[in-house]
């Protein structure tokens, strides 16, 4: 048909054109590559339900070892360090939560650009009329003449919003109708026509400082999600790491209080053995409360060792653990660190400027700002609004042809313009946001240069931490090494005197408390330090690259397609 001429290569135009406005790149990095790791991993699979265990899932991580303990029932997990934080990355629900995020900022990226997309419209349209006519020489005995007139109207176009604010559509319409009040032979009309359309503000919501400020919010929103998804995975990966440091803690807090026990049980036995010789009610009632004292204290490390296991558990989220099976026992493999480290105060102030995931946060808050601040002083100005138009038309009573003809003739053509001007007077919601926009940039300032002061102010605590202890780790190793010396010598006097005097038992008894206390004190200056490492680390904001956790990442990344980096420019 001839009207397919004029519209038809405005669809084929759209459909090679859908895209003029790319939402943006992305930066495909190791903590971009997690998010969407952890993105297509979750969320896990629990049942219906979604409180039962988790099953086994298509991923690749490789399974963890196990073994039977003596006794036949306990089931012993031996698991590293490295182990525990490549399985907390991929399963632990915390990063799950926030691995959305980034994607949904991503989508909305894709929305703010739509704005742009091009837009094909067509309708088809039917009418009809039927009204009496006054007209005597076509008046019928009493009955009033009717006219009838029919229209069809076929009209497709094209239409677009631009980056300086600008709308315009091109429409195409082809209108043929009959109408029975003519007296002419030839009743019918055809009438092709092609209007464009621009509608152009020149000065409010104009231009593309203006008009793209809502895509560039949502790329920044973007990158804030994905440092927000940052912060998450430092903080588990330091809460895994102190919690997998606590853990081995606890266990040689339990190995501790037995060993005070069985000790403790010794001296309780070896003083009712001495009933019949000297050994009188005091000294027994002494020991035995001593001995009952040190089990309490065994119950209590026993069940923090048992509630630091589930916690674990419950951070790596792995699908061969689970809180309801009471027959497992995790084997930590990897001792705790105790080599000493130097760290220098000014390095670590710099690392913390560059990688901390709250200043980054606040640096992308600021950059919004700037945006808000820029559009809303130029929305201040006046609305200058110009609008143009020209129609090319044709008609004719003969034919589709004919009009064809009258149409590419030119010899209708109609043009328009029209400007526009508003203003408010005193123009008070404009300027309230523009004064707003520039108090909010004030405070993200504010914030930023608080948050830096925090942050400097926790570097070097944190590093002076390090330094004490370390130092306190020595001189507790000192007073074990101190404590057990005094023992081992009451130990040696023991076997030389033949009396055990009440005053005897009691620095004996004291003695044995003392070595479990410097023992405990140790093991606790040991987790401290590495504990304090670890603040540190989590106050520059490198823990991944301290940790280097992305030796860890192409395990748990699994094959799904993760988006191409699309092009940076606007349009």
């Amino acid at each position: 048909m001839a009207w397919t001429n004029r519209w038809l290569p405005l669809v084929m135009l759209a459909a090679g054109l859908h895209g003029c406005v790319s939402p943006g790149s992305v930066d495909v990095d190791d903590v971009y590559r997690l998010q969407q790791a952890v993105r297509h991993r979750n969320p896990q699979n629990r049942g219906d339900e979604g409180l039962a265990p988790m099953r086994p899932a298509s991923g690749r991580l490789p399974a963890l070892p196990v073994k039977t303990n003596k006794d036949g029932k306990t089931r012993l997990v031996e698991i590293s360090l490295q182990d525990v934080v490549m399985r907390a990355l991929a399963n632990n629900t915390d990063i799950a939560v926030v691995a959305y995020t980034p994607a949904i900022r991503r989508e909305q990226m894709v929305q703010a650009a739509a704005a742009f997309d091009y837009v094909v419209f067509g309708s088809i349209g039917y009418e009809q009329t039927d009204n009496p006519v006054n007209d005597k020489l076509r008046k019928a005995g009493n009955f009033a003449v009717t006219d009838v007139s029919t229209n069809r109207t076929l009209s497709g176009g094209l239409r677009q919003r631009t980056v300086t604010g600008a709308n315009w559509s091109v429409t195409s319409t082809f209108l043929r109708s009959w109408d029975d009040a003519t007296t002419d032979s030839v009743n019918r009309w055809y009438q092709p026509s092609l209007a464009l359309q621009v509608i152009q503000p020149l000065l409010r919501d104009a231009w593309p400082m203006v008009n793209l400020a809502a895509l560039r919010i949502a790329r920044l929103d973007h990158e804030l999600s994905l440092a927000e998804f940052r912060s998450q995975v430092e903080q588990t990966v330091v809460d895994v790491m102190t919690t997998y440091y606590e853990l081995i803690q606890a266990r040689e807090n339990v190995r501790i209080a037995q060993r005070l026990f069985d000790a403790t049980a010794d001296t309780f036995e070896t003083v009712k053995k001495r009933r019949k010789l000297d050994a009188t009610v005091v000294p027994i009632k002494q020991t035995e409360s001593a001995m009952r004292t040190r089990e309490a204290v065994l119950l209590q490390a026993q069940k923090t060792a048992r509630d630091l296991q589930d916690a674990l558990v419950r951070l790596i989220g792995d699908s061969q653990l689970n809180l309801l099976e009471q027959d497992i026992v995790l084997v930590p493999t990897t001792e705790i660190p105790d080599v000493k480290v130097v760290v220098d105060t000014e390095d670590q102030l710099l690392t913390a400027l560059r990688l901390n995931p709250q200043l980054e946060q606040l640096r992308l808050a600021i950059r919004q700002a700037d945006i808000n601040v820029r559009v809303a002083k130029w929305q201040t100005l006046p609305s200058l609004n110009i609008t143009a138009g020209a129609t090319v038309s044709g008609a004719s009573r003969q034919g589709r042809h004919d009009a064809d003809n009258s149409f590419w003739s030119g010899n209708y053509v109609s043009y328009n313009a029209l400007l526009e001007l508003e203003y408010p007077i005193g123009n008070r919601l404009q300027e309230a946001e523009l004064a707003e926009a520039r108090l909010t940039r004030m405070r993200v300032v504010s914030q930023l240069q608080n948050v830096t002061d925090q942050v400097a102010q926790r570097v070097r605590e944190r590093v002076r931490q390090i330094h004490e202890r370390y130092t306190e780790l020595q001189l507790q190793r000192q007073a074990a090494a101190a404590a057990r010396e005094e023992l081992d010598a009451l130990n040696a006097l023991e076997r030389l005197r033949a009396q055990l005097t009440p005053e005897f038992l009691n620095l004996k008894l004291n003695a044995q408390a003392s070595v479990a206390r410097a023992e405990e004190a140790v093991i606790q200056a040991l987790t401290d330090y590495a504990t304090a490492r670890l603040d540190l680390q989590q106050a520059t904001g490198a823990v991944l690259e301290s940790q280097r956790v992305q030796l860890a990442l192409p395990v748990i990344t699994e094959p799904a397609d993760l988006p191409a980096a699309a092009t940076d420019d606007d349009r």
